[in-house]
């Protein structure tokens, strides 16, 4: 006969839940008061004298009751005078009151009477299905329940005996009872009934009895009848090997009538696993104990390791005074034997077998006509069997001698110890017979034996007819679910059923035969989950091409099934690990669901379908359309991610309400349930998986069982189906993360030569092989197997697991997903070329520079919802551009970037840059494109940057006012079709459109506040003429700095140190959690839209290798394609000046001015000379610390007033009170010195002659009217030049109280030197800045508004509000004019060099 594997599986039965009861106590009778003795005297008195009363009146003559009245009233009026209130006093309760009392406590005896019998009934029915009755076990053979008992089961070798009387146990009633003390006298009827109920309620009628053969080294079963024993035998050993699969268990007899056992050879319990005859394996069946030994002497003695039996310690939870052993530590027993002695036998012959007082993992049971001695006789393991009382005892014997209708006769009784156990169950031999020729098809198959057993991927393989999974003929496999006209559509293998059958999970609406379309997997830590998805997406796979199924998996556990499944076509995406670092990823993944359905929804308007069955109909009806294929999200450990990331929450339940119309199903994946949060779609959970629960109530959740809470905790993977109201389906999911082995070769069929061709009859009869047959079995089993081969990665140790293989050949098909919702998230940055290319759709060196407008490819742009990454340019035509973002989170490479893009783009002609920034971008310098790159210490070059950007906006705003144009028609005219390339309005204009890039807007403006506003003022005027601010900053801007922000709309915001300060979007609660969910990694941003950006990197990619060229090479690419090496430069001052040169230049460039000297270049003159307007500032103040040129500046504007003006226009007058070497006592002219003086008090005679004499004449008198001021004629004669050299030197005040400060002459004068034609040009040490502003001639200076030449002085001091003083080398200084303008200049060289 062949044999069936079958899989060994516990189905538990769940049992009764317990019940608590707790009767009252009864009615307590209330305590008697003692008698009065008075009371006692008084009735037997008072019984005399109403005797003697009515004696003494009918002695009277006394006969008419109305003449005795009066007597016989007083005496019972005396009688209630004297005893009212003795009676009553004594019972305090009235009857009434007690009969209610009695009812109330009898009905609440009813109630729990019902509550426990209820209980008890539940019991009797549990644990009779447990142990099942002889006629049920037929029921039981090849379903789940077969075998299902386990040496490490608490029931294993149970089993039942017969019906009996059984008090409940604890764990299914417990029952409080009243605590009634025991000198409180009762109620007679509520205690009768109390008592009768304690002693009833708790007993459990026609239960079944059981033993535990573990409890005792052996049983005996004593009577007259051996029949009735035998019968009982028989049920004993088929429920034993309906229960325990016979790995576990072997069973044989020793007995002298073998045809009454001949029915045991068809158990396979009942076969040896080594031994084997002409029949096959030996039958154990012996004649006598020394044959049974002489057989199985090593598996009854072990070579002394079989110890012998010790008592139980654990007791057992069902087998009513039975328990369990504890076994031998360490030793491995094999199968537990049980041994039917059937009255055969010496005690002696016994005792070499089973030893004299048992042994371990062996029990005996006998049938005897009498209690003997030995193992099995002791007092508590003998059952007495007798005949019911009353039933026949004569019986038809049947050709065995045994009855032939066992199963109808009455139950004899069973006794132990004398007294009643049990009415004893019967088993007929042609029932026995059926149920061992039943099971005799079965072998049991453990669950360990993975890659042999119907549980592992091997069924999985054999199922679809893959041989070898290196070679899929995926054709062949797909081809019976290509689409939803297909009887197999969406049925998906995942595992194995008990009975060998696969288990597929079908995702088709119930009207069709499927389960429906969402689900939930719930299983605890290391139940098999990851192996149930594993099993469910490569089952989808090997079945369904990817145009017709994908799956989407996400799990938030690092290692996961995610790394398994990734390269499967029909996986569109995986994640993992989605923590800390990763959980942008499952936002990210949220909005690729979202959008996935809200296009698949589109898509389906655009045909005219409502949802996707409708599409599909008209796509198969021939209109060219692309498949819609079936998409199952998969999302283990689903709870932490709603914990996590609440909007998922949403996307559940929008998947739950839409997607069945759009083909999107989810599989909610955890280690408990808990649909709180998923109220709305809780209905529309079709099916249910549960693993190996944590607790019964997590097992109750899932499916309404605790079923999944009793799953094998050693190995996983058993799971429990729940579809709607259907019964639990057990399966085992496939295992496919074992080891790959090679298929090995098919060998050729060996032929073997024996001589068993003649029909042999198999009953317990031994039939030898002859010596020709024996040989040739050994020859063939002594035969080497060819050893597993195995599949290694490259590292040669790590070997590959089904899966790998798998994923391998179906990586290799060349199907693919009509789309891919998931695109890779933005990684790695992008080189600029390949950004331009993109958004051009050509090479940049291509067409150079033939693009319209003022676009800079920047980025990529992720939009997971349109599954899209595009390229995000920043259009800078009409505006600023801002990069925003905290430290070191690439705001100088993103400048960087869009430089290097606007490079690649555009023409130097038609793009320059003027940069302000540190080292960093220095490395930019050598685009053609950038002019120079100016450092933020470099206060001179910003000032210089920021002079030529207003020039340029001056002459442009000019030069279009002329033209009558605009910046767009400037670009027109010089860069459009027909343009000439050069000039277009002035031909001095070498620029196109102009960027100041400033790294660090805020470190500038927090340095120079001046400099700052000057800034915002450009990126107000500058776009409209085509000069643009592109800058960075820290954060986004307030306070004073927020007009910046009005002027650039063009932006681009990185990662923020306080993402609450987002500007990007419309400034909601969707702008902040975009701003936050931004990675907190250099080059990471986010668009105006919301959507993630990846700033490229400024480089450029070889064409050839496609490695990445430095920034410091890609200035020379461009310069070879662009023609130019640099387009221009920043023009600076130079470190020295000729005074002579200066001069020159301003007679030709004077402009018509005759009362202005030049002796100094400026930045915001363009490097040209800088005229000091005689008509607007009455002369110059030159502060400086010692050594800084400023003697030198002073011979200069002596020098340019020389040359500017004759003798009879200028005459000078020189102070010198140092008389240095090289200053003014140089400065010598014929006919322009009016006087040199050095010594004080003939310098206070020079300047009060000056002013007395020559200056105060010229104004006007006092007392004119108007009419003669108007006639009074202007003052004729030369204009006075007063330089005065280290003015602090100049004798004070307070030094000489009896005379004047030295030049007081002059204090009154100088706010109205303009009239008289006063300059005094001074200088002043600035040693000791913080007295100065008290100096009385600053003051005067400063009154007059006279300009002021700051030249080196320390940068702590503050020159105004907004500007600080700076070092500055010999010549250079900040010259202030009267409006309050700075502007730095450089000091000409006179001819005649002053001191420094």
């Amino acid at each position: 006969m062949s044999k069936k594997a079958f899989p060994i599986n516990r189905v538990n039965i769940d049992p009764p839940k317990p019940v608590r009861v707790a009767p009252n106590p009864p009615i307590a009778l209330p305590e008697r008061e003692p008698r009065n003795i008075w009371v006692m005297i008084g009735v037997p008195a008072l019984i005399v004298a109403l005797i003697g009363t009515i004696v003494m009146l009918y002695v009277s003559g006394v006969r008419s009751l109305a003449t005795g009245f009066f007597p016989l009233m007083g005496i019972g009026a005396f009688s209630m005078l004297a005893f009212s209130g003795r009676f009553g006093r004594a019972r305090k309760i009235t009857w009434g009151e007690l009969e209610k009392g009695r009812r109330r406590y009898l009905r609440d005896l009813d109630t729990n009477r019902d509550e426990i019998q209820t209980a008890v009934c539940a019991q009797r029915e549990w644990q009779n299905a447990v142990h099942s009755d002889p006629p049920g076990l037929g029921a039981i053979i090849g379903g789940p329940r077969m075998w299902e008992r386990g040496r490490g089961d608490v029931d294993f070798l149970e089993v039942r005996v017969g019906t009996g009387v059984q008090h409940a146990p604890d764990s299914v009633l417990s029952v409080t009872w009243p605590d009634i003390s025991s000198d409180e006298e009762l109620e007679p009827v509520t205690g009768q009934a109390l008592r009768d109920f304690i002693l009833e309620q708790r007993k459990i009628r026609d239960i079944a009895k059981v033993v535990n053969l573990r409890s005792a080294p052996g049983f005996s079963f004593v009577s007259e009848d051996l029949d009735r024993v035998r019968s009982l035998m028989r049920s004993v050993l088929c429920s034993l090997a309906v229960f325990h699969n016979p790995r576990d268990v072997k069973l044989m007899v020793v007995t002298r009538n073998r045809e009454v056992w001949a029915w045991m050879v068809w158990l396979p319990h009942n076969l040896h696993d080594e031994l084997f005859d002409a029949c096959g394996w030996r039958r154990l069946i012996f004649a006598t104990p020394e044959e049974l030994e002489a057989a199985l002497g090593a598996e009854l003695h072990m070579k002394g390791k079989r110890g012998a039996w010790t008592p139980p310690t654990v007791a057992s939870p069902t087998a009513m005074g039975s328990a369990l052993e504890t076994g031998q530590v360490g030793v491995d027993l094999g199968p537990h034997l049980v041994i039917v002695d059937d009255n055969t036998g010496s005690p002696d012959a016994w005792e070499s077998v089973v030893g004299q007082v048992g042994k371990a993992g062996l029990t005996v049971l006998r049938i005897a006509s009498r209690v003997g001695t030995g193992v099995g006789f002791a007092e508590d393991q003998v059952f007495e069997m007798a005949q019911r009382h009353g039933a026949a005892t004569a019986v038809k014997a049947g050709r065995d001698g045994a009855d032939a209708d066992d199963d109808q006769r009455p139950a004899p009784l069973l006794r132990a110890r004398g007294t009643f156990f049990a009415h004893a169950d019967q088993l007929s031999i042609h029932r026995a017979y059926r149920y061992a020729r039943a099971m005799a098809r079965w072998s049991p198959t453990s669950r360990s034996e993975v890659t042999d057993s119907t549980s592992g991927a091997a069924e999985l393989l054999r199922s679809l007819g893959i041989s070898d999974p290196r070679e899929l003929d995926v054709d062949r496999l797909w081809a019976e679910r290509r689409g939803r006209g297909d009887d197999r559509w969406c049925e998906i293998p995942v595992g194995a059923k008990p009975n060998g059958e696969l288990q597929n999970i079908i995702l088709r609406a119930k009207d069709f035969g499927g389960f429906g379309f969402h689900s939930v997997v719930i299983g605890t830590s290391g139940s098999g989950k990851s192996e149930l998805f594993l099993s469910l997406v490569y089952g989808i796979a090997l079945t369904h091409s990817p145009e017709t199924f994908n799956v989407i998996f996400v799990d938030m556990k690092f290692e996961s099934a995610a790394q398994d499944i990734l390269g499967i076509p029909h996986v569109v995406a995986a994640l993992s690990n989605l923590g800390k670092d990763e959980r942008h990823l499952a936002e990210r993944m949220r909005r690729v669901i979202d959008g996935e359905i809200k296009q698949r929804y589109e898509l389906f308007k655009s045909v005219g379908a409502r949802d996707a069955n409708d599409y599909e109909e008209i796509r198969l009806a021939g209109r060219d359309l692309p498949p819609v294929p079936v998409l199952l999200v998969i999302v283990d450990e689903y709870l932490e991610l709603f914990a996590n990331h609440k909007k998922w929450i949403d996307l559940i339940i929008h998947i739950g309400q839409e997607g069945r119309g759009a083909n999107v199903f989810f599989m909610l994946g955890g280690q408990r349930l808990d649909l709180s949060s998923l109220q709305k779609v809780k209905s529309n959970i079709a099916f249910r998986i549960a693993l190996r629960a944590e607790s019964g109530d997590d097992s109750r959740e899932v499916i309404g069982s605790d079923a999944a809470y009793h799953l094998p905790s050693k190995e996983n993977g058993f799971a429990l189906l729940k579809v709607g109201p259907r019964d639990l389906e057990p399966f085992r999911c496939f295992y496919l993360s074992a080891p790959f082995v090679v298929p090995k070769k098919k060998e050729v069929a060996r032929t073997i030569d024996m001589t068993l061709t003649q029909p042999r009859l198999y009953d317990w009869q031994y039939q030898p092989l002859d010596a020709a047959d024996a040989e040739a079995l050994a020859t063939a089993a002594a035969a080497d197997a060819e050893p597993d081969e195995f599949l290694y990665y490259d590292d040669g140790f790590k070997k590959k697991k089904i899966v790998d293989v798998l994923r391998e050949s179906l990586y290799n098909v060349p199907h693919r997903s009509p789309r891919r919702p998931w695109l890779a998230p933005l990684e790695d940055p992008e080189p600029v070329d390949r950004l331009v290319a993109a958004y051009r759709g050509k090479p940049w060196h291509v067409d150079y520079g033939q693009n319209p407008g003022l676009m800079f490819p920047v980025g990529v742009m992720d939009i997971p919802e349109e599954s899209q990454q595009v390229v995000h340019a920043v259009d800078a035509l009409r505006s600023n551009i801002i990069v925003v973002g905290a430290k070191q989170r690439g705001k100088t490479t993103t400048l960087m970037a869009l430089m290097c893009s606007a490079a690649t783009m555009y023409t130097p002609e038609r793009v320059t840059f003027f940069c302000i920034g540190g080292a960093t971008m220095a490395q930019i310098g050598s685009l053609p494109h950038v002019t120079d790159i100016v450092s933020p210490k470099d206060a001179e070059g910003i000032e210089r940057i920021l002079s030529t950007m207003d020039a340029l906006i001056d002459a442009r705003e000019e030069a279009f006012r002329r033209a009558k144009i605009d910046m767009d028609g400037f670009r027109e005219r010089r860069f459009g079709i027909g343009g000439d390339g050069v000039g277009g309005t002035d031909p001095t204009d070498a620029f196109g459109d102009v960027f100041v890039v400033l790294d660090d807007y805020d470190d500038l403006y927090a340095k120079d506040t001046l400099l700052g506003d000057r800034i915002i003022s450009l990126s107000s005027r500058g776009p409209e003429y085509g000069v643009h601010l592109m800058c960075s900053a820290g954060g986004w801007i307030h306070g004073q700095r927020q007009s910046l922000l009005q002027n650039v709309t063009a932006r681009i915001q990185l990662r923020l140190a306080d993402p609450g300060e987002s500007q990007m979007g419309h400034l909601s609660i969707e702008s902040r959690e975009a701003a936050r969910r931004t990675l907190n990694r250099p080059g990471f941003g986010l668009t105006e839209s919301l959507h993630e950006l990846r700033i490229g990197v400024p480089a450029l990619a070889d064409p050839g290798t496609g490695e990445l060229v430095g920034i410091t090479d890609v200035g020379a690419r461009i310069a070879d394609v662009a023609g130019v090496t640099k387009h221009a430069s920043l023009q600076r001052l130079p470190q020295r000046v000729e005074l002579s040169a200066i001069v020159e230049h301003e007679a030709v460039h004077q402009g018509g001015d005759d009362l202005s000297i030049a002796f100094a270049i400026g930045e915001r003159h363009e490097l040209g000379p800088v005229p000091i307007k005689l008509r607007e500032s009455p002369g110059l103040m030159i502060l400086g610390r010692q050594g800084c040129g400023k003697t030198t500046a002073l011979v200069a504007i002596g020098e340019a007033v020389m040359n500017r003006f004759s003798p009879q226009q200028a005459q000078l007058t020189l102070i010198d009170p140092k008389t240095a070497p090289h200053g003014l006592r140089d400065l010598h002219a014929p006919g322009y010195v009016r006087a040199y003086a050095y010594d004080q008090d003939e310098i206070d005679e020079v300047i009060t002659e000056l002013a007395q004499q020559i200056l105060l004449p010229r104004l006007p008198p006092k007392g004119l009217s108007q009419e003669e001021l108007r006639a009074l004629k202007p003052w004729e004669g030369p204009r006075h030049f007063v330089l005065i050299d280290d003015v602090q030197d100049l004798r004070p005040a307070q030094s000489y109280p009896q005379k004047p400060p030295v030049g007081a002459a002059l204090w009154k004068l100088m706010e109205r030197a303009r009239q008289v034609g006063l300059h005094v040009f001074s200088t002043r040490n600035s040693a000791n800045w913080a007295t100065m502003p008290m100096d009385p001639w600053v003051k005067s200076q400063t009154s007059a508004k006279v300009a002021q030449l700051y030249m080196d002085n320390d940068p702590q001091n503050r020159i105004n509000r907004s500007v600080r003083a700076q070092t500055l080398p010999p010549g250079r200084g900040l010259l202030v004019g009267a409006d309050g303008d700075v502007e730095g200049i450089l000091v000409g060289y006179p001819s005649v060099p002053g001191e420094q």
